[in-house]
């Protein structure tokens, strides 16, 4: 009488098909949570900080995940909006010398 062995579930033929869903899975968390720790810098008002999460999410979104993805979207315009506000800021310190909350 032969053995039955039961077959692992990585084993099937959709196995490829559930790593590709697992890791995208994944590096979607990864590039959400550099996208929020960006939030919260921006929110503290570490621009730079935000800056380099945001481009982080960026990256991996670009890499793991591809161009097309609407999250690479949204993840694009949290980085420009970030950037705009560093570069006002950079621009209000150029001006007045100072920090720009002491400006106004």
């Amino acid at each position: 009488m032969a053995e039955e062995h039961e077959r692992h579930p990585m084993a099937d033929s959709g196995s490829d098909q559930y790593e590709r869903t697992y890791l995208r899975n994944v590096y979607t968390t990864m590039a959400i949570a550099l996208y929020n720790l960006g939030v919260e810098h921006e929110h503290l008002g570490s621009l730079s900080e935000a800056l380099e999460y945001f481009r982080r999410s960026v990256a991996t979104n670009k890499h793991h995940l591809g161009n097309d993805s609407h999250l690479g979207t949204l993840l694009s315009e949290g980085m420009r909006s970030v950037s705009q506000k560093l570069h006002k800021q950079m621009v209000i310190i150029n001006a007045y010398g100072s920090n720009p909350s002491t400006v106004f």
